[in-house]
């Protein structure tokens, strides 16, 4: 519903976002569609070669974005990473029996172990970072109420586990914590074994010493990543705050 609501929205310049307000859009951010995009990259990088392409959802969520990606081959498979106890609840009970989402109970960082997971008043903005205050309609949702501990892997150590040998596409939806995860498939993205990454990307700090947008890119870009375009840009009265980011492996 939310999509066909957004999709009215954008001719206007606005979009829903959440519950009970409406955030601007930047022209340039609904020029194109972040999913189609990814579709279009998918499919041309798994016809060149043999087999079903693998996508990787970190921070799953509720499952709506791995059930976009079920659309793009009906060969894909999904492994999806969520660490919240009432996410993965919905997660599995939307999955059950699908031979082509396996869920994955743990977040996932530079290093293995265990984290304090804040648990914010909207859910969908915990993050393993403590929020701050950007001025924006967003500082309620992230207000912290509650705490848990939660398992962190690394990606390298998961796509052996899984024997993964490469990921055609990998979605990072991770609060601030996108660079940890990144880190942590430093192994992968050396051997030059991810070739696109769809994460959202902050202009601002919404988490406490979180990095920002320059710095994803500076460490994408020493791997031989080059940026594709924004999505969905968010802004307050002032300046850019955030949105979604495809990046590609180049030639």
């Amino acid at each position: 519903m939310k999509r066909v609501v957004n999709s009215i929205l954008r001719k206007f310049g606005v979009e829903a976002h959440g519950i009970g307000y409406l955030e601007k859009l930047s022209r340039s951010s609904f020029k194109n569609d972040a999913f189609e995009v990814q579709q279009s990259l998918f499919s041309e990088i798994s016809s060149g070669r043999k087999g079903e392409g693998i996508i990787v959802d970190v921070g799953a969520n509720r499952g709506g974005t791995a059930l976009r990606y079920l659309e793009f081959s009906d060969k894909a498979k999904i492994h999806c990473f969520e660490p919240t106890p009432t996410h993965l609840e919905t997660l599995r009970e939307r999955f059950h029996g699908s031979p082509r989402v396996h869920v994955h109970e743990c977040g996932l960082g530079s290093i293995p172990g265990t984290m304090t997971m804040h648990i914010n008043r909207m859910q969908d903005t915990n993050s393993l970072l403590e929020s701050t205050l950007i001025g924006a309609t967003s500082d309620k949702s992230c207000e912290t109420v509650g705490e848990i501990e939660i398992e962190i892997r690394t990606l390298n150590d998961e796509c052996r586990r899984l024997g993964l040998g490469a990921i055609d596409l990998l979605k990072l939806d991770v609060q601030g914590f996108e660079l940890e995860v990144l880190r942590g498939a430093s192994g992968l993205l050396n051997d030059r074994k991810i070739q696109v990454i769809y994460t959202e990307t902050y202009f601002k700090p919404q988490y406490h010493k979180q990095p920002l947008f320059w710095d994803v890119g500076a460490y994408l870009a020493d791997f031989g990543f080059s940026l594709v375009d924004f999505y969905d840009l968010y802004y307050n009265d002032k300046q850019v705050l955030w949105g979604d980011a495809i990046f590609r492996l180049t030639e």
